[in-house]
């Protein structure tokens, strides 16, 4: 309105004299404020602009690129909201140690990126930061499963990957022989190699960036000795390698691993009788217990394990022997051995334990010879 009251809209109604240069003028400016805003509005619309000072936009904004007028100035945005989209972060040379609360920073440095590890986002919400690697973000291909080399040594493959407590994932960037016989990273953490015992493999990274990720062997699967060097570790779940009574790992097969895992044992495991005996074997008895008896699997099963495959074989003219996890109380699972020439039978059958990797058997009858053979089990 205030357009048409310049252009003398009360004197024309009201018959005045209008100066017609006057009004002629008036009418030009007009026109060309109104191209002006046209052209606005088209630069707005399809090309580049400036807008100065503070603008209010009642509506939905759409733009293809936003970015800073003058570099490292910075573009402030209270709230961007994506409903189908991302959110691009120009990589920064130098990647502050501590962001300001409300932060995004894209980390690309000789600390996070390069050789050494992984790109890295850096996050500060509220009064932590937080880092969170290209890695959790694409997780990594598992090229494929940890495996058996000797009687001292396993093969992590390039690709393995694990979880620190604080969320971070390291990597590794190559394959990994890892050796009980040696200390340090690629070796045991500490001390030296024990025979019955559980190993754990754990991946280990120098934040610095001066040590590529590697790993280690620890007899703990709640802290290893970090060797010097490094400063962050991440246990490789889910798998436990055993060193047997001569001190030698028992050999094994892995599949599905990280996801249902199955681990079998890759040793022989003779045809069951009283008079032979196999490198998994947990009974071994002429003379089977007629009431339910334990039977402690731990030196084959992992304390993280419940679920175990066994090889069961008895012989008893006339009986029958069975099997249920430590605790129940039902009569379990009942397998028979009768056969005129009592000949022994053999039956193979997962089997769930206890916490401590214990289940119950028991004979019918006094005198049965009965073996159990751990195969394998899953994490």
């Amino acid at each position: 309105m205030s357009q048409l009251n310049r252009l003398h809209e009360g004197d024309i109604a009201n018959g005045n004299l209008i100066d017609a240069a006057q009004l002629n003028a008036e009418f030009n400016q007009l026109l060309a404020e109104s191209n002006a805003q046209d052209a606005r509005a088209s630069a707005l619309e399809g090309g580049n602009m400036t807008i100065g000072g503070a603008k209010t936009f009642s509506g939905t904004v759409k733009v293809e690129a936003l970015e800073e007028r003058t570099p490292g100035n910075g573009v402030t945005i209270e709230t961007v909201r994506l409903l189908d989209g991302r959110v691009k972060l120009s990589a920064q040379a130098t990647p502050p140690a501590s962001p300001q609360t409300g932060e995004l920073w894209y980390a690309q440095s000789a600390v996070s990126g390069g050789a050494n590890g992984p790109d890295q986002f850096r996050a500060r919400l509220a009064a932590q930061t937080v880092t969170l690697h290209h890695a959790l973000l694409a997780p990594p291909r598992f090229t494929q499963a940890p495996s058996y080399i000797s009687a001292s040594q396993i093969k992590l493959p390039a690709g393995t990957a694990a979880h620190t407590e604080e969320g971070r994932i390291i990597a590794l960037l190559n394959d990994v022989t890892l050796t009980l016989a040696i200390n340090g990273p690629t070796g045991l953490d500490a001390g030296t190699e024990s025979a019955n015992t559980w190993y754990y493999a754990w991946l280990i990274s120098d934040t610095t960036g001066a040590n590529a990720p590697s790993a280690v062997f620890s007899a703990s699967r709640l802290a290893p000795v970090l060797p010097a060097g490094f400063d962050q570790a991440a246990l490789l779940a889910a798998i436990a390698f055993r060193n047997d009574a001569a001190g030698d790992l028992i050999p094994f097969f892995l599949t599905g691993w990280p996801y249902g895992a199955f681990l079998q044992y890759q040793v022989y495991m003779q045809r069951v009788n009283a008079a032979t005996s196999s490198p998994t074997q947990a009974l071994n008895t002429s003379n089977a217990a007629t009431t339910w008896t334990d039977l402690d699997l731990s030196a084959f099963v992992p304390p993280f394990v419940s679920n175990v495959l066994l090889k069961v074989g008895g012989s008893e003219a006339t009986g029958a022997f069975k099997f249920r996890t430590k605790g129940q109380t039902h009569e379990g699972i009942e397998f028979f051995t009768s056969d005129t020439l009592a000949r022994y039978k053999e039956v193979i059958f997962p089997m769930a334990t206890d916490a401590s990797q214990r289940i119950q058997y028991s004979s019918s009858v006094s005198g049965m010879a009965l073996d159990v053979i751990v195969m394998g089990w899953s994490g």
